[in-house]
Formats: C-alpha cells, structure tokens, sequence
C-alpha cells in the first residue's frame, strides 16, 4: 500500500546495497520451532511502532493464550537501499515499549514467531523481483527475526535460498499427532512487475513466485496435517478487479504477444468473470495465472487428504476482513472446496473506505435485481413496506429477497435489492460480530478500529476451527466458525 516518500528512496546509486552500519537492538525474537503443541494463532501486519499507545494491543494478544504470533510483513517501514536504515527501524520495531513489555519479545515470556514480508519492509512501495537490493534486505530480515542458520532462508546455510519463504509444522496440543502446518511465503523476492511502471511487463509468464517457491510450496502442500496456514503478504481470496484496463496488468496477455488468453481463462477457471468484484489495491488478483495455480494447490491438498481445514492469512490493506471462497470442481485439481482468508493488517493502521469484494463473508447471499451470481451480501436488517426483516422475505414477491443497501432508516433503497440463494448453498457456518468500526455495509471488513489483529483457535477435540478479528481498543471482534 502506498505511504508516500520515505528515506532511502533517493539513492538511486544501487552501490548503496550494502551492509548496515548500525547496532542491531539487543532484544531478541525467539523463531518458532517444528513440533511445538499450537492451537491458538494470532497475527497482524504493517506495523508502525512510534504510533502504538501504551500496552493494550500486545496484552490483549498475550492475554488470549497466544501460541504463535505471525508477522504478515511491512513489519517496519524502510523502504529503498538503504540497509542502515532498515536496521534502524527494525531496532525500532523491537525496542517499542509496549512490544517490550508484553509482545512476543518479552524476557522470560517469550512468544514464538514466524514471518514474511511484503513491500515496505523487503524492498520500496509496490516493489518485487528488480528490487537490487534483495539480498541485503533478507539479512536485516532474519537478523530482525533471529531466524535460525539452519533455515535456508539464512546466509550461513549451506542450502542458502533466496526469498524468506518457511514453513512449519506444529503438533496437537498434548499430541504427537500433526496438528496446524503454518507456511509463510514470499509475494515478493520472485514477483515480475504488475504495471509497466515497475518495469517490463511478462505477459501470461508472469509470476508472483519464484519456480523454485512453487516446487517448495507443492512440497509443503504435500505433507499431512489436519489445518494448513497460508500466510502471504497481499490477499488472496479478493477476485480480480476488471473495472480497469486488462491491459494495465503486466500479467494480461496482450504484453506476451496477445495469442494466448490466460489471464482471462484463469478469472474463469476459479468460477469468476467480469461480475466478481475485488480491490485496485495490491492482491493475488493482479495475476490471476499465479493465483488459479495457488489456489488449486490447496483445493488438491484438501482431495488428497493432506489437510482437513485451509485458511490464508494476509496482511498489508491496512484494515481487516474475514473471506471465503468455493472453489469449482476441476480435472487437475479435483472436486469441489472451500477455501477461507483472514486479512489483518494495522498495528496501528486504519482505511476508513469501503472496499469491494465479492468473497468477503456473507450470512446470506443474493444475485443483483435478479440476475448474475449469488455474490452479494444480503444488508439486515432492511425497512420495506413498515416492516422490519432480518432475513429473506417473500413480501411482495413468490421468491425470497433482501436488500443489499439502505438509508440511514435502515429503509430499503429501490435500485439495491436481490434474490436470495439457498440456504444450503451458504459458505458461512457460525459467525459472530460485534464490531462498529466498519465498512462496505458488512460486518466482517473492519475498517477504522484504531489497531487489529487476526486469531485463528483450533479445537481439534470438537473438530472445529474459529478464524477472526480483534480490535483491542474498542474490545470487539468478529469471527466465523467452521467445522472440518
């Protein structure tokens, strides 16, 4: 997400990409190990620490019997080649009082950490593959995050790799059982530009993954456990957004000679087209290519038995959103699942607009007046005709519908309404929402909370798994509850 100038961004001499100069901060993570007992995930992302107030965010973390902390990236804010820099503000981030006192660096009640990192902490706003200064970065990276020398992503480690891709695999609780299996990759080492404006456009090749992270990734994919974590720096599940030039993309297939039609088999090949609507923010969207292939990979793990349960964890939207998406049936990929997204990202951050997304959460879902998918959010409740509903109402009608917007009155609006789709076509199972900072007419996007944080809860007793949102200061969340 883009913040404006910052330092580093003037040097344009690519000599600059060498090592910091500056002290690293005495304050130390502890990076997770494999085999830990974890059952109680919370993560967050673009994490500014001169505007954290007090010890509220990270003691309600801590006081929620947090396992395991993910960092989703911008877990600082050092764009450009300036590698003192980016020390200095990774000094900063572990040196913040509150994260001191009671985050995941706190002496003799440390929590273990796992991590990835999106733009503003590998490389400079919207930044990928022709970023000069990767390797640098990658250093200040696991320096930040005292990752161990015997993971790849490591300068000493014999097996060295590029990208800050890792993964790792916890047991149950008082288990030797596999229970949650938490990969984090890199959106950014081995991405190819979205727009020209980051450098030359690669057509139906584009890639968001090095070819080596997407062998890795099959790899992890592979191996057995009951929930799979999938953490990545951008969203995910948001459709792309066609309300703009498909030849804006990078990835479209007008910049690779225009005989091939990938970008937009790939929208039709997850069951989208041009009435699924995502943001114009940064996404797995602007490459649908990369994104069929991500997500077919965790339909295929679910139909080959290597998970039960698949949630992708994001960051970097500076708000926060519960999302889910049914996968089609498919020859390579198998039959027919459905996939979940947590987005959590401010610490502290807010983006008080409402966003377009036609795979946010929904309790009950409609067509639009009548026609198209059953990709809208039914609105409750809604006024029509003196009578308050909180469902699908046949009023005036031999189908059910709802409202999709209202005024002020909680009246319903002529123009905004939709036929709804059967109960047992629903995606959401249990849902709970207190929220009243949000947006998009939805309950489940969050969007002016002063801070939010993400939690994911397994039960792997009642086979059940709560994904949601807090916002510490307003002392409020949102969640959905699933059972596998």
């Amino acid at each position: 997400m883009f913040v404006g100038f910052l330092p580093g961004l003037c040097e344009k001499n690519h000599a600059q990409c060498q090592l910091s100069l500056g002290n690293p901060s005495p304050v130390n993570h502890y990076y997770a190990e494999e085999d830990l007992h974890v059952a109680n995930i919370s993560f967050s992302s673009c994490y500014r620490p001169e505007h954290m107030a007090g010890t509220n965010f990270w003691s309600d973390v801590r006081n929620r019997g947090t396992d395991l902390w993910l960092w989703l990236g911008d877990n600082m804010y050092g764009d450009g080649y300036n590698i003192t820099y980016k020390r200095a503000m990774y000094n900063d981030a572990r040196n913040e009082a509150g994260y001191v006192e009671n985050g995941p660096v706190k002496e003799g009640g440390k929590i273990p950490v796992m991590a990835t990192w999106d733009d503003h902490d590998c490389c400079a706003d919207g930044g990928g593959i022709e970023f000069p200064c990767l390797k640098e970065s990658q250093r200040e990276f696991v320096l930040h995050f005292n990752v161990p020398d015997s993971e790849p992503m490591h300068q000493d480690n014999i097996g060295y790799q590029e990208g800050v891709y890792n993964s790792r695999m916890f047991k149950k609780p008082q288990s030797h059982e596999n229970g949650i299996h938490s990969i984090m990759l890199d959106a950014r080492s081995g991405r190819d530009p979205t727009y020209s404006y980051h450098g030359a456009c690669h057509g139906a090749g584009t890639k968001m993954l090095s070819e080596q992270q997407w062998a890795w990734l099959e790899t992890e994919l592979s191996r057995k456990s009951e929930i799979k974590i999938i953490a990545s720096g951008v969203q995910v599940l948001p459709p792309t957004d066609q309300t703009r030039d498909r030849s804006e993309y990078c990835a479209d297939d007008s910049h690779s000679g225009g005989v091939t039609t990938t970008f937009a088999d790939s929208i039709s090949g997850v069951g989208e087209d041009a009435e699924w609507f995502g943001t114009d923010m940064e996404s797995w969207g602007e490459i649908p290519q990369e994104r069929q292939k991500l997500l077919g990979l965790a339909q295929r793990s679910i139909n080959s038995g290597n998970a039960k349960v698949v949630i992708f964890v994001s960051g970097d939207m500076h708000w926060a959103e519960l999302m889910t998406k049914k996968m089609p049936a498919s020859k390579l990929f198998g039959s027919s699942q459905t996939l979940y997204e947590v987005t959590a990202s401010g610490v502290p951050q807010s983006w008080n607009y409402d966003i377009l997304n036609s795979n946010r959460l929904r309790d009950r879902s409609c067509d639009t007046k009548g026609s198209g998918p059953y990709n809208q959010a039914c609105v409750f409740p809604f006024r029509f005709d003196g009578v308050t509903y909180n469902n699908c109402t046949t009023a005036r009608s031999n189908i059910e519908w709802c409202a999709t917007k209202t005024d002020t009155t909680d009246s319903y609006l002529p123009e905004f309404w939709g036929y709804c789709d059967q109960m047992e076509n629903e995606l959401a199972q249990k849902t709970f929402s207190d929220s009243t900072k949000t947006c998009s007419l939805s309950k489940y996007h969050i969007c002016h909370a002063f801070s939010n944080y993400g939690f994911i809860e397994a039960d792997f007793e009642n086979k059940n798994v709560r994904m949601g949102i807090r916002t510490p200061d307003e002392d409020e969340q949102a969640f959905h509850s699933i059972n596998f």
